[in-house]
């Protein structure tokens, strides 16, 4: 919020934006972050026949612990990672020890939605 409204700077970000000098952050036009602690990589490939898709998103995680909203699994960053990402469950992921992350967490279950514990 402060960074929105002290910088100017959107919700929505391209992950340069908070890794200038990671160079794969610049390639990745498929994802993006919600503030500088989610981590959003949304399926864009629509799988026509669904008994055949495997649902696996390949995903840039960038410098930093990121836990996958829906599993739990934690990934150091710097890397390319997969996950299971069928319809309705896109790849989310949040910083450890995120204060947004734990509220957001803290609002999914409040309204019954099943994130990991």
């Amino acid at each position: 919020y402060e960074q929105a409204t002290e910088l100017g700077w959107p919700v929505v970000r391209h992950l340069w934006l908070h890794y200038p000098n990671d160079p794969l952050a610049y390639e990745q036009n498929e994802q993006f972050l919600l503030g500088s602690e989610i981590l959003v990589a949304p399926v864009v490939d629509k799988c026509l026949y669904e008994l055949l898709c495997d649902h696996i998103k390949d995903v840039y995680v960038p410098t930093g612990e990121w836990i996958h909203l829906w599993s739990g699994d934690e990934f150091v960053g710097g890397q390319e990672v997969s996950v299971y990402a069928p319809v309705g469950y896109p790849a989310v992921f949040y910083k450890k020890h995120s204060f947004i992350a734990e509220q957001l967490l803290k609002n999914m279950r409040d309204e019954g939605i099943d994130v990991h514990e």
